[in-house]
């Protein structure tokens, strides 16, 4: 894992080659079962807003009755080896600026999965009803799309590279550049997949 903390122009962690071969293994059993029919949402069916993104996606939370049946909440856990990797990145967010002195209070509330295919996007939005957000990317290689990048204010944009991670605050405004591929099959899977974790505080925690 290559971790890279960053103050410009926002506090900011991204961290590269983060799941080992044998997590990505199991990440990708569980991607390739959510890209069939009828398993991947349009926003207006899955609480999502339809003027901000055309992008699918699914609460991996609400597809499971025990988050342990799915491959990627069981490595998202927080009593599981991923999430020793988890917590470096969170101190070194907390770290990193004094906005963000009290994340390690934070527990995530929701996992969610999105799926970017040709044309797919998201405008610039906030998410401040979080503490921070984790978002995890991954798609097939060679790569088959352009676009997908993580985009900010003042033209800044972060790559998306596979198998990274980058931690935010939520009071940053971001969105994601349309994709474009020329693999018209929706459920080819080869373009953009993205992890999201949505962190809230816990008070239980000092």
């Amino acid at each position: 894992m290559i971790v890279e903390t960053l103050t410009d122009p926002f506090p900011h962690v991204i961290a590269k080659n983060f799941f080992e071969p044998q997590e990505l293994k199991l990440i990708w059993e569980e991607l390739n079962f959510f890209t069939k029919p009828n398993k991947l949402y349009a926003p207006d069916k899955f609480g999502g807003v339809s003027s901000k993104t055309n992008s699918n996606a699914v609460i991996i939370d609400d597809a499971f009755n025990n988050p342990m049946h799915s491959n990627i909440l069981s490595l998202l856990r927080f009593d599981s080896n991923t999430t020793d990797r988890f917590k470096h990145l969170i101190t070194e967010l907390k770290q990193s600026n004094y906005t963000c002195n009290h994340f390690h209070r934070a527990a995530v509330t929701l996992t969610k999965l999105r799926y970017y295919h040709d044309g797919a996007h998201y405008s610039k939005h906030l998410d401040i009803k979080f503490a921070f957000l984790a978002f995890m990317y991954f798609y097939k290689e060679p790569k088959q799309f352009t676009g997908g990048e993580l985009f900010f204010d003042n033209g800044y944009q972060y790559g998306c590279e596979n198998n990274s991670i980058i931690l935010i605050p939520s009071y940053v405004s971001h969105g994601v550049t349309k994709v474009s591929i020329n693999d018209e099959n929706f459920f080819g899977g080869f373009g953009r997949y993205c992890v999201s974790m949505f962190f809230d505080y816990r008070r239980d925690v000092s």
